[in-house]
Formats: structure tokens, C-alpha cells, sequence
């Protein structure tokens, strides 16, 4: 089974959030937050990007 491995970033107005997954190309996309910019320097946490008809829906859930 092949298996993709992709970063990504969400850029934001106070900062950026790095994130991985290896779970790409469905209507849902789960992974992980593996750092940021700005005040999200060391940011760990979880992302889910759900594709819609006008782009995606995109959660991210941030530990304390």
C-alpha cells in the first residue's frame, strides 16, 4: 500500500500553524498540528479539512 506524506500550513492573521497528514486525497482530511509562527510557536495539536462545494471546511483542535 502506498502511502502519501503531506505538510501544510494554515496561514492566519496572527501567525501560521504547520500541519502533517498521511491521510490526503479523500472528501476528509485528518492529521496533525506540528508547529506554528507567532504565537502558535510550538503548537501541537489536530486538524480535520472536510472538502465542500466551495472549498473545505477546517477544524483545528489545539492542546492547552
Amino acid at each position: 500500500r502506498l502511502v502519501s506524506f503531506c505538510t501544510g500550513a494554515f496561514v492566519l492573521k496572527s501567525g501560521t500553524l504547520f500541519v502533517e497528514t498521511t491521510d490526503a486525497g479523500g472528501k476528509t482530511t485528518t492529521g496533525a498540528v506540528v508547529g506554528g509562527t507567532g504565537p502558535y510557536v510550538g503548537a501541537r495539536g489536530t486538524f480535520e479539512s472536510t472538502s465542500t462545494k466551495s472549498g473545505a471546511n477546517d477544524v483545528v483542535n489545539l492542546m492547552p
